[in-house]
């Protein structure tokens, strides 16, 4: 899912007519997707670990191949990377990237089966 991250800030680039000498923001805005992305993905594999112990005993996480605090560790870390990263490039991306956090961690933190937490996915 990685490819779509990264489709998404381009395709949005484009929208934004942004591609003119916008290859370092562009690639800052990528990296900072991405680093939102796999924190989400992350913390929600230790939200889930119980469910994957039952389900799908071969994760990586329920195989220990990384310790689940660490893994807590870096999902946080991979969440503040990414707003740092947006902080640097103007207030705007700052606040939408505190936003898109906060709708990470409302997903992972929501019951998922019904309509709130599919409207979490959506944001």
């Amino acid at each position: 899912n990685s490819f779509t991250v990264i489709a998404n800030v381009v395709a949005a680039m484009a929208v934004a007519g942004g591609f003119d000498d916008a290859v370092w923001p562009l690639l800052w805005l990528i990296f900072a997707s991405l680093c939102m992305y796999h924190g989400g993905i992350i913390l929600n594999d230790c939200l889930e670990i119980e469910e994957d112990r039952r389900t799908q005993p071969g994760r990586p996480l329920v195989k220990g191949f990384l310790p689940y605090g660490i893994a807590w560790g870096l999902g946080c870390f991979l969440l503040f990377m990414g707003v740092l990263v947006l902080s640097f490039y103007s207030r705007q991306t700052l606040i939408f990237g505190i936003a898109l956090v906060g709708a990470i961690l409302a997903y992972n933190f929501s019951p998922r089966e019904g309509l709130l937490g599919c409207a979490f996915m959506g944001l």
